[in-house]
Protein backbone atom coordinates (compact mmCIF):
# COMPACT_ATOMS: atom_id res chain seq x y z
CA UNK A 1 0.00 0.00 0.00
CA UNK A 2 1.51 3.06 -1.15
CA UNK A 3 1.36 6.23 1.15
CA UNK A 4 1.05 10.07 -0.27
CA UNK A 5 3.32 12.53 0.83
CA UNK A 6 1.45 15.54 1.53
CA UNK A 7 4.66 17.59 2.24
CA UNK A 8 5.60 18.15 -0.73
CA UNK A 9 5.33 21.75 -0.80
CA UNK A 10 1.88 22.10 -1.64
CA UNK A 11 -0.03 24.17 1.65
CA UNK A 12 -3.95 24.05 1.69
CA UNK A 13 -4.67 26.93 2.36
CA UNK A 14 -8.27 27.87 4.12
CA UNK A 15 -10.56 29.99 1.29
CA UNK A 16 -9.27 33.47 1.66
CA UNK A 17 -12.03 36.52 2.10
CA UNK A 18 -12.84 38.59 -0.74
CA UNK A 19 -11.48 41.37 0.46
CA UNK A 20 -7.79 39.59 0.87
CA UNK A 21 -8.06 38.27 -2.44
CA UNK A 22 -8.98 41.64 -3.52
CA UNK A 23 -5.63 43.37 -1.17
CA UNK A 24 -3.29 40.30 -2.38
CA UNK A 25 -4.51 41.18 -6.14
CA UNK A 26 -3.91 44.44 -6.21
CA UNK A 27 -0.33 44.18 -4.10
CA UNK A 28 0.37 41.47 -7.36
CA UNK A 29 -0.07 43.61 -9.63
CA UNK A 30 1.09 46.69 -8.27
CA UNK A 31 4.72 44.68 -7.93
CA UNK A 32 4.39 43.57 -11.42
CA UNK A 33 3.75 47.20 -13.04
CA UNK A 34 5.94 49.17 -11.05
CA UNK A 35 8.71 46.95 -9.89
CA UNK A 36 10.26 46.35 -6.05
CA UNK A 37 13.37 47.97 -5.19
CA UNK A 38 16.60 46.10 -4.75
CA UNK A 39 18.48 46.73 -1.17
CA UNK A 40 20.91 49.49 -3.33
CA UNK A 41 17.96 51.63 -3.89
CA UNK A 42 17.62 50.41 -7.98
CA UNK A 43 14.12 49.82 -9.46
CA UNK A 44 13.86 46.09 -10.39
CA UNK A 45 11.12 45.11 -12.72
CA UNK A 46 9.76 42.01 -11.62
CA UNK A 47 7.69 39.21 -13.83
CA UNK A 48 4.20 37.88 -12.86
CA UNK A 49 6.02 34.76 -11.57
CA UNK A 50 7.91 36.68 -9.30
CA UNK A 51 5.44 39.54 -8.22
CA UNK A 52 3.68 36.43 -7.19
CA UNK A 53 6.41 34.92 -5.10
CA UNK A 54 6.73 38.41 -3.15
CA UNK A 55 2.78 38.42 -2.23
CA UNK A 56 3.10 34.48 -1.00
CA UNK A 57 0.44 33.31 -3.43
CA UNK A 58 0.58 30.82 -6.15
CA UNK A 59 0.82 33.18 -9.70
CA UNK A 60 -2.37 30.25 -11.07
CA UNK A 61 -4.42 31.41 -7.81
CA UNK A 62 -3.52 34.91 -8.51
CA UNK A 63 -4.60 35.00 -11.86
CA UNK A 64 -8.05 33.15 -11.08
CA UNK A 65 -8.52 35.88 -8.60
CA UNK A 66 -8.26 38.81 -11.37
CA UNK A 67 -10.64 37.05 -13.56
CA UNK A 68 -13.02 36.54 -10.85
CA UNK A 69 -12.64 39.77 -9.44
CA UNK A 70 -13.24 41.61 -12.86
CA UNK A 71 -16.30 39.44 -13.16
CA UNK A 72 -17.82 39.93 -9.84
CA UNK A 73 -17.73 43.67 -10.36
CA UNK A 74 -20.20 43.66 -13.13
CA UNK A 75 -22.60 42.31 -11.18
CA UNK A 76 -22.15 43.82 -7.85
CA UNK A 77 -19.83 46.65 -6.38
CA UNK A 78 -16.89 44.38 -5.10
CA UNK A 79 -17.08 46.34 -1.40
CA UNK A 80 -20.19 44.24 -1.10
CA UNK A 81 -18.71 41.43 -1.20
CA UNK A 82 -15.73 41.76 1.05
CA UNK A 83 -17.22 39.55 3.76
CA UNK A 84 -17.81 36.56 1.53
CA UNK A 85 -15.44 34.04 1.03
CA UNK A 86 -14.01 33.26 -3.15
CA UNK A 87 -16.29 30.23 -2.67
CA UNK A 88 -19.31 32.51 -2.74
CA UNK A 89 -18.05 35.00 -5.47
CA UNK A 90 -17.31 32.04 -7.51
CA UNK A 91 -21.45 30.77 -7.21
CA UNK A 92 -22.08 34.22 -7.38
CA UNK A 93 -21.01 34.52 -11.16
CA UNK A 94 -21.60 30.87 -12.12
CA UNK A 95 -25.82 31.99 -10.87
CA UNK A 96 -25.41 35.29 -13.06
CA UNK A 97 -23.78 33.24 -16.26
CA UNK A 98 -26.73 30.73 -15.96
CA UNK A 99 -29.37 33.64 -15.43
CA UNK A 100 -27.69 35.36 -18.32
CA UNK A 101 -28.30 31.72 -20.73
CA UNK A 102 -31.50 31.36 -19.49
CA UNK A 103 -32.68 35.10 -20.14
CA UNK A 104 -31.09 35.12 -23.86
CA UNK A 105 -33.17 31.53 -24.51
CA UNK A 106 -35.93 33.25 -23.63
CA UNK A 107 -35.93 36.01 -25.52
CA UNK A 108 -34.97 34.22 -28.65
CA UNK A 109 -38.01 32.24 -28.01
CA UNK A 110 -39.86 35.12 -27.78
CA UNK A 111 -38.05 36.37 -30.94
CA UNK A 112 -38.92 33.07 -32.97
CA UNK A 113 -42.63 33.21 -31.15
CA UNK A 114 -42.96 37.38 -32.91
CA UNK A 115 -41.40 35.80 -35.86
CA UNK A 116 -44.13 33.66 -36.46
CA UNK A 117 -46.90 35.59 -35.40
CA UNK A 118 -45.96 38.37 -37.58
CA UNK A 119 -45.20 35.56 -40.37
CA UNK A 120 -49.29 34.20 -39.99
CA UNK A 121 -50.45 37.92 -39.98
CA UNK A 122 -48.96 39.17 -43.24
CA UNK A 123 -50.24 35.88 -44.76
CA UNK A 124 -53.78 36.76 -43.59
CA UNK A 125 -52.93 40.17 -44.46
CA UNK A 126 -52.28 40.08 -48.34
CA UNK A 127 -56.20 39.48 -49.29
CA UNK A 128 -57.20 42.53 -47.32
CA UNK A 129 -54.86 44.52 -48.98
CA UNK A 130 -56.20 43.43 -52.41
CA UNK A 131 -59.56 44.55 -51.46
CA UNK A 132 -58.31 48.00 -50.27
CA UNK A 133 -56.78 48.45 -53.51
CA UNK A 134 -59.87 48.54 -55.32
CA UNK A 135 -61.45 51.12 -52.71
CA UNK A 136 -58.91 53.54 -51.16
CA UNK A 137 -57.20 56.15 -53.10
CA UNK A 138 -54.06 57.09 -53.37
CA UNK A 139 -52.17 60.65 -53.28
CA UNK A 140 -50.26 62.30 -55.44
CA UNK A 141 -48.45 66.01 -54.77
CA UNK A 142 -49.29 68.27 -57.29
CA UNK A 143 -46.25 70.91 -57.12
CA UNK A 144 -47.71 74.54 -57.94
CA UNK A 145 -44.53 77.07 -58.34
CA UNK A 146 -44.68 80.69 -57.32
CA UNK A 147 -41.30 82.39 -58.95
CA UNK A 148 -40.49 86.11 -57.62
CA UNK A 149 -38.15 88.10 -59.10
CA UNK A 150 -36.44 90.56 -57.95
CA UNK A 151 -35.57 93.49 -59.98
CA UNK A 152 -32.60 94.84 -58.34
CA UNK A 153 -31.09 91.57 -57.56
CA UNK A 154 -29.79 88.30 -59.60
CA UNK A 155 -31.81 86.07 -57.33
CA UNK A 156 -34.86 84.50 -57.89
CA UNK A 157 -36.90 82.84 -55.33
CA UNK A 158 -39.17 80.07 -55.77
CA UNK A 159 -41.97 79.24 -53.63
CA UNK A 160 -43.68 75.35 -53.75
CA UNK A 161 -47.08 74.96 -52.38
CA UNK A 162 -47.95 70.99 -52.20
CA UNK A 163 -51.32 70.26 -52.62
CA UNK A 164 -53.14 66.75 -52.73
CA UNK A 165 -55.50 65.28 -55.47
CA UNK A 166 -57.20 62.31 -54.47
CA UNK A 167 -58.51 60.22 -56.66
CA UNK A 168 -61.08 57.56 -56.22
CA UNK A 169 -60.23 54.27 -58.07
CA UNK A 170 -64.16 52.40 -59.03
CA UNK A 171 -64.88 49.12 -59.99
CA UNK A 172 -66.20 49.47 -63.62
CA UNK A 173 -69.09 47.12 -65.13
CA UNK A 174 -68.82 46.86 -68.42
CA UNK A 175 -72.33 45.88 -68.82
CA UNK A 176 -73.83 49.35 -67.00
CA UNK A 177 -74.27 51.28 -69.98
CA UNK A 178 -75.32 48.69 -72.23
CA UNK A 179 -78.57 48.61 -73.26
CA UNK A 180 -80.51 46.09 -75.50
CA UNK A 181 -82.38 47.32 -78.26
CA UNK A 182 -85.13 44.89 -79.80
CA UNK A 183 -85.38 45.29 -83.44
CA UNK A 184 -89.19 44.33 -83.98
CA UNK A 185 -88.33 43.94 -88.07
CA UNK A 186 -85.91 41.00 -87.81
CA UNK A 187 -87.38 37.86 -88.58
CA UNK A 188 -86.10 35.14 -85.95
CA UNK A 189 -86.64 31.39 -86.33
CA UNK A 190 -88.53 31.15 -83.36
CA UNK A 191 -91.16 33.64 -84.67
CA UNK A 192 -92.38 31.12 -87.62
CA UNK A 193 -95.26 28.94 -85.81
Amino acid sequence: MKQYNCSSGFKRVKERSVQMAVEKVKEWRHLFQNGKQDSQGNLKKLTLQQAAEEVGIPKKTLEDYHQLIKKAQEIKPIEELYDCKMGYLRQLIKQSQILKQNTMEIETENLEKDDQVIDDESDDEIPKQIEQIDCDFEKYFNLESDYNYDQNSVVMTVHTRSQFIQIKQQKIDPWENETLSYDSNQETDDEEF
